[in-house]
């Protein structure tokens, strides 16, 4: 069996493996880059849950976004409403993708309530990291 992803025009897949492996034309192993928007109040449990996978970096940014959902504004406080922007939490994670698709679970089962504005996540290719500090690149580096 084998899993299939589109990424960035090709296709990647690795026979007889549930979990997926990036490869570019030549063999190389990716690492991936995960992105999250979520609630902010949903950062804490999200951050042990990945500490526990064996992730060694979070990086958190704060952002507002358009909920796109009328109905969840009454749910906001008012100077929210005045702006139409909810305040959230933008989770960046770069990871081996040996250890991607547990991550993403992680993520998408712990920021899920079941009520619109849950949030979105997204998986891009890592061809290369660097550690500015020490020089490290690729998997060492993250």
């Amino acid at each position: 069996m084998a899993r299939k992803l589109q990424f960035l025009g090709r296709w990647y897949s690795q026979p007889g493996s549930e979990t997926l492996r990036l490869t570019d034309a030549n063999g190389k192993e990716w690492m991936i880059l995960i992105s999250a928007i979520v609630r902010p109040f949903k950062l804490e449990p999200l951050r042990r849950a990945i500490v526990d996978l064996g992730v060694q970096g979070i990086t958190v940014t704060e952002v507002h976004g358009d909920p796109g959902d009328p109905e969840s504004l009454d749910t906001q406080r008012a100077d929210d409403r005045a702006t139409g922007l909810r305040p959230l939490a933008k989770i960046e994670i770069a990871v081996d993708d040996s250890i991607g698709e547990p991550v993403i679970e992680a993520i998408c089962n712990l920021a899920r309530t079941g009520r619109a504005g849950d949030g979105e996540l997204w998986v891009e290719g890592l061809q290369d990291a660097l550690r500015i500090r020490t020089g490290e690149r690729g998997r060492e580096a993250i």
